[in-house]
């Protein structure tokens, strides 16, 4: 029974993508923190009337500005998605054919002792 490629991937890939993953998050929240914080900022000043729809109309265009800066930093990151998605494959294939060399010679998976190269 082989076990899934998943498994032997490794571990330093992993990291950066949920770096990634948490900053994106991070970003989102400081975004709609950032427009929920002016809103409520326009919120105190009279007349409310005035002041309310202000509010709402900074919390929409803030909001409605996230999809296009999210745009704008795919478009800037293009070369260096395709470098990261290079490395990655690279990793990825390096990792996995270490684990079969690894399997064949009766290593266990990811030993740097038992590599290939000090046997």
């Amino acid at each position: 029974m082989s076990a899934r490629p998943e498994a032997q991937r490794a571990p330093e890939f992993d990291t950066p993508r949920r770096d990634k993953r948490a900053a994106r998050w991070i970003q989102a929240g400081l975004f709609a923190a950032t427009g929920a914080a002016g809103s409520l900022w326009l919120c105190q000043f009279e007349p409310l009337e005035v002041t309310h729809s202000l509010s709402w109309l900074f919390l929409a265009v803030v909001l409605a500005s996230w999809p296009a800066y999210l745009a704008w930093r795919h478009s800037t990151a293009a070369g260096r998605q395709q470098q990261t998605l290079a490395a990655f494959h690279e990793g990825y294939a390096t990792g996995y054919l270490r684990g079969v060399t690894d399997r064949l010679t009766g290593a266990s998976v990811g030993d740097d002792e038992g590599s290939a190269d000090q046997r």
